[in-house]
């Protein structure tokens, strides 16, 4: 223990042996008593007394202005939340449409759908290269273009038995796991 403070002790008249014991006791109040000292002095100075102004303060030193806007605007965690979330979301719903939605509606609604015609043109132009153009234009429905019809349903049939094995294969690895 330093020199001042066994002087302290003496003062009190308080044994040296008990010092050891008696300085948490000490301690503790000692320290509250001048955190509330720290805590009132500059209180009373900027706010009661009127002695200095906050305002002008804040603006002489930039550490303190700083810290004033860092408080002022709450951390900044309502730019954040606003930035990241609100932002996020409303980024995300005018992006979902154009880059997700249209493309799958596109590629559901006319291109799957086209593929049997393109296939019965395909097989209609067949034909008449091999009968002629004005034969198939009034040719009876036998010698119609079938094959292109035909073929684009076993096209379907194929895309959709691939799209079964991939589901089925991404339910098995979510079942069984890695």
């Amino acid at each position: 223990m330093g020199a001042g403070f066994e002087h302290t002790l003496e003062k009190l008249h308080l044994p040296l042996e008990h010092a050891e014991h008696a300085m948490p006791h000490l301690l503790v109040p000692l320290l509250s008593v001048i955190s509330v000292v720290i805590g009132i002095v500059p209180a009373y100075l900027l706010y009661f007394s009127g002695k200095i102004d906050p305002a002008s303060m804040v603006e002489k030193h930039a550490v303190l202005k700083m810290l004033h806007k860092f408080f002022w605007n709450r951390w900044y965690i309502d730019s954040f939340y606003y930035m990241f979330f609100v932002g996020g979301v409303t980024k995300l719903y005018t992006l979902v449409p154009r880059y997700i939605e249209s493309p799958l509606d596109k590629f559901f609604h006319k291109i799957i759908p086209s593929i049997p015609g393109r296939l019965y043109g395909s097989g209609r132009d067949v034909l008449a290269s091999r009968y002629g153009q004005e034969e198939v234009k009034g040719a009876p429905a036998e010698r119609q273009p079938v094959v292109g019809i035909s073929l684009g349903y076993a096209l379907l049939l194929v895309l959709l038995c691939i799209a079964l094995y991939l589901v089925a294969m991404l339910i098995r690895g979510w079942l069984i796991g890695p």
